[in-house]
């Protein structure tokens, strides 16, 4: 920054001449003044230059004092920053101070919830808490004479479990579930097969795991065969609608350890299809009694079908599973009645014998590719 000086002082000036002066007078003093004129122009150019600086010191000054007066304006205003930030901190420690209080009250109450709970170690039931207060319903306690705990119902004190080498599992587990699904158990498998009531639906058969269908007086009406006493184990796997099923028969006879499959879709089961085995490999049979008037023969229930006639019948054949498929009918006549084919069988030259009483007559159909079925008269044969 300039430093500010002193001007110098100027010097002042000799007598000026003036007309009254003689020509000697005047001269002298005329000389005199110019003399003097040339000092004071040096003397003037110094003062000048000492003014310069000066009015340049005072100018940095004035700049200076403006920066300084700036600085404190913003030194002032931090500072009422820093007051309103001390404010509002003092607040928020208030807050705190409040919520540790609260907390503080929290903590105070849940200790004597506790306290009114857990009652501690014991040689004999409390009847009262540690307070001296009621018991609260779950409150609890260590007896250190049987080495148990204890909890209270409200009425009574409850055994709860101890050490598990000395726990009665009978009569101090409270509660237990009774069923697999008590424990949130749904897909377990019994160890053994379920029994099922004498000729029930196999449809009915609980799904991943087995089953057992009785049939000892007569067979139900989706098995995989009609003949009875029968015994069947059923195995069913799958989902809800996409199940399959396969079955084995049991009993001693012909159709021991007989095999058959189905499977559903949706509501739809599908017919029983046989697994041929080096004592399966046969036909599947069925047995139709007094039928009635009309009868449905039909080769996905059975390929060879005994059918006792007690009236005049009228037999219609199902659709074939394709061409090539066969049935054979075998009717037997108590008693001389009529038969008679739906328009899809087709018959020999000559017909279809008629039946004759106490013999059987046989007739093998055979479906042909336009759809209809050939029948061959197989003759008769007495009983």
């Amino acid at each position: 920054m300039t430093d500010i000086v002193t001007p110098p002082g100027i010097d002042a000036l000799p007598p000026e001449p003036l007309p009254t002066d003689t020509p000697a007078e005047f001269n002298t003093k005329s000389f005199n003044l110019v003399a003097a004129l040339k000092k004071l122009v040096s003397q003037m150019n110094a003062a000048i230059q000492n003014v310069w600086n000066n009015a340049t010191a005072a100018n940095e000054r004035a700049g200076a004092a403006a920066a300084s007066a700036t600085a404190a304006d913003g030194q002032a205003n931090a500072a009422m920053g820093y007051r309103n930030a001390a404010a509002s901190s003092a607040t928020a420690a208030s807050g705190s101070a409040s919520a540790a209080s609260t907390s503080a009250g929290t903590a105070a109450a849940s200790l004597a919830t506790m306290q009114k709970l857990y009652l501690g170690a014991k040689t004999s039931a409390p009847t009262t808490d540690n307070q001296g207060a009621a018991l609260q319903v779950g409150a609890w306690y260590t007896n250190t004479t049987s080495s148990s705990w204890h909890w209270w119902s409200g009425t009574a004190w409850v055994v709860g479990v101890g050490n598990p080498a000395t726990v009665d599992w009978a009569t101090q587990v409270l509660n237990k579930p009774s069923t697999v699904s008590g424990y949130g158990i749904t897909n377990a498998v019994t160890s053994g097969a379920q029994m099922m009531a004498e000729a029930a639906y196999m449809s009915d058969a609980p799904l991943g795991q087995w089953a057992t269908f009785p049939g000892t007086a007569s067979a139900g009406a989706d098995w995989p065969a009609s003949g009875f006493p029968s015994y069947w184990n059923v195995f069913t796997f799958g989902s809800g609608t996409r199940r399959t099923q396969i079955a084995w028969q049991v009993f001693a006879g012909a159709e021991q350890s007989s095999m058959f499959v189905r499977s559903l879709h949706d509501s739809t089961w599908s017919s029983w299809q046989r697994f041929f085995g080096d004592i399966s490999l046969m036909e599947k049979s069925k047995y139709v009694s007094a039928p009635g008037s009309a009868y449905t023969a039909n080769p996905r229930e059975a390929t060879l079908q005994y059918i006792d006639i007690s009236a005049p019948l009228t037999v219609t054949l199902a659709a074939s599973r394709k061409p090539g498929d066969q049935i054979t009918l075998m009717f037997s006549f108590p008693s001389v009645s009529s038969i008679a084919f739906s328009s899809n069988v087709k018959a020999p030259v000559g017909g279809i014998r008629a039946g004759v009483a106490s013999h059987i007559l046989t007739v093998t159909l055979v479906a042909r590719q336009d759809g209809n079925w050939q029948a061959y008269d197989g003759g008769l044969h007495p009983w």
